[in-house]
C-alpha cells in the first residue's frame, strides 16, 4: 500500500474464499464480507480485463499499467515521488538509481506497450528541482484503438450473462461487471 495518504502501512489479511462446496457438480462459495466490502470497492479496486493483461509481455508495462488503470476516471494518477514509482514497479536494480536509466529502461518501453496493447493511454509527466525529477505522475485516457476492439464480449461473457446466477446477482443490485468478475 505505497500510496496510503495517513504515511503509515496499514496491513490486512484475510482468506480468499470463506466458503467453498461442490454438491451434485454445482459449486458454491462465499468471500468474507471484510473481502467483499473491499472487492467492490472501486475506489481502490479496479476490474482489469484478462484479455487486456495477457497481451503485456514486460513485467514494468503490466505493474504500470495496473498503477495507472484504477485512476482513468480522475485522468491522472497525480504527482509521485521517483523512489515510491520504481517500487509500485519492482524496479529497484541498482541500475535504476540513475533516473535516466530508470526512465529509458523502466518508464519509456512499459508507457510504448501500454499504449500500444492496451485499453489506456498514459502519458508521463516530470516534475523537477534543480534539474533533477524527483516526482511522476501519468496522464490516464482512454485508448480509442483498443476501445473498439474491446467493446464486443468474448463467449465465457455471453454465456455468463444468460446464467441464472448472473440473473440473481444483478437482481441483488450487483453491478453487471461485479457479477461477471465473481461468476
Amino acid at each position: 500500500d505505497l500510496l496510503h495518504d495517513g504515511g503509515k502501512t496499514d496491513w490486512e489479511a484475510s482468506p480468499l474464499i470463506a466458503y467453498a462446496s461442490i454438491k451434485s457438480g454445482t459449486c458454491a462459495y462465499e468471500y468474507s464480507d471484510w473481502l467483499a466490502e473491499k472487492l467492490a470497492n472501486p475506489d481502490i479496486y479496479t476490474l482489469i480485463n484478462i484479455n487486456v493483461q495477457r497481451q503485456f509481455s514486460g513485467g514494468y508495462a503490466l505493474a504500470l499499467y495496473e498503477n495507472c488503470l484504477r485512476f482513468k476516471r480522475t485522468g491522472s494518477t497525480g504527482w509521485i515521488p521517483v523512489e515510491t514509482w520504481r517500487r509500485l514497479l519492482g524496479a529497484d536494480a541498482s541500475m535504476y538509481d540513475e533516473f535516466k536509466h530508470f526512465s529509458s529502461e523502466v518508464i519509456k518501453k512499459a508507457v510504448k506497450e501500454i499504449n500500444q496493447v492496451s485499453n489506456i493511454i498514459v502519458t508521463p509527466e516530470y516534475k523537477r528541482e534543480a534539474r533533477r525529477v524527483v516526482q511522476i505522475r501519468f496522464l490516464v485516457d482512454d485508448n480509442p484503438q483498443r476501445s473498439m476492439l474491446d467493446n464486443g464480449e468474448d463467449e465465457d461473457q455471453k454465456a455468463v450473462r444468460g446464467s441464472d446466477a448472473f440473473k440473481r446477482l444483478t437482481k441483488l443490485g450487483v453491478g453487471d461487471r461485479l457479477a461477471i468478475s465473481w461468476i
